[in-house]
C-alpha cells in the first residue's frame, strides 16, 4: 500500500509534519509555493486546492492509495494539529479500510 504526504509549503516551517510523516513511513512530497529553491515548484494560487487538483491531474494514472494533503503550518494552529494528531495517530485503520 502505497502512502504519500503532499504538504503545501509557504512559510517554509514543515519540519514537524515531515517528521510525523516520515516517522510513519508516509512518502514526502513538498510542494514549494514561495520559492523555488527546493523540491516542487508550484504557483502560488489561492488556497491549497490548486496543488491538490494539479497533484491529482499529474498523477492520475499512478495515484497512490492514500494521500494526506496538508499544509506546512498544520502544527501551528491548535485546531489544525488536533486534526493532523488523529489522522497520524489512526493511519493504520485508513490503510487497512478502502473507500475512505
Amino acid at each position: 500500500m502505497k502512502l504519500v504526504s503532499l504538504i503545501s509549503v509557504y512559510d517554509g516551517k514543515y519540519k514537524k509534519i515531515e517528521k510525523e510523516c516520515l516517522k510513519l513511513g508516509i512518502e514526502i512530497l513538498l510542494y514549494n509555493k514561495k520559492n523555488n529553491k527546493f523540491d516542487i515548484p508550484i504557483k502560488n494560487v489561492g488556497v491549497d486546492a490548486y496543488d491538490k487538483f494539479h497533484y491529482i491531474i499529474e498523477n492520475y494514472e499512478n495515484l497512490p492509495d492514500i494521500i494526506l494533503f496538508s499544509t506546512d503550518s498544520m502544527f501551528s494552529n491548535p485546531k489544525k494539529s488536533k486534526k493532523i494528531r488523529y489522522i497520524l495517530d489512526y493511519i493504520d485503520i485508513l490503510k487497512n479500510r478502502s473507500g475512505f
